[in-house]
């Protein structure tokens, strides 16, 4: 991923508060003629290992037999940018985005070591009070015949958040007006990213 010096993260905090924000990843694999992809929550188990699991169904977790490198792509808020909108002048359309890539391995995991994954996936989206799996083997057996769980262990990452750093005070916040009145809500919530960021620099 092209990644100018002012729109890159390093922060391993900052980066591992995205992945937990933003877990809907696209993963991509080497297929046998071009590159196959599905889409899929996936959630963090340390700092660097991530955890996922798909279809039985799904040919394509016997890709990874062979092709067991992957990419894992995490995007974030994004919206369009107006040059309308800024103080300055000669200026250009753009867009505003984060994004994290994830490249690492996939090992897939027995139905011993899936069950607990997977109940620690629901937890962290149900919260302490959600829904939890049930005690009765009888209904998660078939459940876990059905899916294929497995992990990927981290072998690199890159953050990109491009959020008008390269813009004046002024420009960047005149531009956080605009998004923060837009009746679409990705371009509100890209405003709040952007408040988010400054507010941390």
């Amino acid at each position: 991923m092209y990644i100018p010096e002012k729109f890159a993260v390093d922060d391993p905090e900052s980066i591992a508060r995205f992945l937990d924000a933003y877990p809907f990843a696209l993963l991509v694999s080497s297929g046998d003629s071009c590159p196959e992809a599905v889409h899929l929550p996936l959630i963090r188990l340390d700092a660097h290992t991530l955890y996922g699991h798909v279809a039985r169904a799904n040919p394509l977790w016997r890709v990874w037999t062979d092709a067991p490198r992957v990419l894992a792509i995490f995007s974030g808020p994004h919206a369009y940018i107006s040059p309308r909108w800024y103080v300055s002048e000669n200026n250009v359309p753009t867009w505003n985005y984060a994004a994290v890539h994830v490249q690492g391995e996939v090992a897939l995991v027995d139905n011993d070591a899936h069950l607990p994954l997977l109940e620690r996936m629901i937890a962290a989206f149900e919260g302490p009070d959600g829904w939890r799996l049930p005690e009765d083997a009888r209904w998660v057996a078939p459940m876990l015949r059905g899916t294929v769980g497995f992990t990927i262990a981290i072998a690199s990452i890159e953050a990109k958040f491009k959020m008008s750093q390269n813009k004046s005070e002024a420009d960047a916040r005149a531009a956080m007006a605009q998004l923060a009145a837009s009746p679409r809500a990705s371009d509100r919530e890209t405003e709040e990213f952007m408040q988010g960021l400054r507010g941390s620099v």
